[in-house]
């Protein structure tokens, strides 16, 4: 039996109940995915570790599946899901993608034209202190807008690029020791096409019918604004929507499976040692073409 409590939380649910060895029945899929349109974001605990196939069976309850094992260049015994992970391997390089430090304010492959619905993240192997994962409701913080700001972002539309994000890391953690750089796997790349995608900066979720504040540090640019324009907008919805009032901070326990609703929110990922161990599975749906 499914059972969903609200997290003490801004936004977020607690979920027990989830068996990994059998197929959740319709009525299970169906409260999974109205607990997600409710609360934003699902917090799995108390399961046994799922196979790949088991973790990929629970996303498809959710949407049709990136494929994200098979595109970003690295070594995968999954289609589906993705090792973000800084274990290194026999050469010394990490045998994940984005393993070590510090991770800004950003909307999962957002970056193409079919974005993720949904992000599935679930703890493998955690440091002993961090780093957590933080997410922002970007429904509220669209609902909150001030009017005349809500109507001047309707129909504007910002174009995506995953390089756009540098200008948004802070200056202590561009200054602090990184050994990622060099353990980055050379045959590692995103699935991007150098091209930055357009994507409303007010967007509806198709199953929910809520709009989203659609906005991360991926967006370089909008659309009919000149550069410094765009970048002074971006900073001002950014500047808005990063409250902690509807901010949700996760400290992670082993096994931990965080599902989202990827066009409601933004999530970002504090620094740490890079000697640290972290490996994380991660896996995402496609919104619909």
């Amino acid at each position: 039996m499914i059972d969903v409590t609200p997290l003490k939380a801004p936004f977020g649910a607690e979920v027990r109940g989830w068996e990994p060895g059998r197929a959740l029945t319709d009525s299970e899929e169906e409260v999974l995915r109205k607990a997600l349109h409710t609360y934003v974001l699902l917090v799995l605990r108390g399961h046994p570790r799922p196979s790949n196939e088991e973790f990929a069976r629970l996303g498809e309850g959710f949407g049709e599946l990136f494929g994200g094992g098979e595109s970003y260049g690295l070594a995968s015994d999954s289609r589906d899901v993705l090792r973000i992970s800084n274990e290194l391997d026999a050469e010394g390089y990490e045998v994940g993608y984005a393993g070590s430090g510090y991770l800004p304010w950003h909307t999962d492959y957002s970056f193409r034209e079919r974005a993720a619905k949904e992000t599935l993240l679930e703890a493998v192997v955690l440091p002993e202190n961090g780093p957590r994962t933080h997410w922002v409701d970007m429904y509220t913080a669209y609902e909150q807008l001030d009017p005349e700001l809500r109507e001047r972002i309707r129909g504007l539309i910002g174009r995506h690029d995953p390089y756009a994000s540098a200008r948004h890391i802070p200056a202590e953690v561009l200054r602090a020791p990184q050994a990622y750089g060099q353990r980055m796997n050379p045959n590692a790349h995103l699935p991007y096409e150098d091209v930055p995608v357009p994507h409303a900066l007010a967007r509806v979720h198709p199953e929910s019918g809520r709009t989203a504040l659609y906005v991360s540090t991926f967006v370089g640019a909008v659309d009919t604004l000149s550069g410094d324009e765009a970048q002074d907008l971006v900073r001002t919805l950014l500047d808005h929507a990063l409250r902690p009032e509807w901010t949700y901070s996760h400290e992670w326990r082993g096994g931990d499976l965080v599902v989202f609703d990827t066009v409601g929110t933004i999530h970002s990922r504090d620094n740490f040692e890079p000697d640290a161990t972290r490996s994380m599975r991660q896996m995402s749906t496609l919104l619909p073409a």
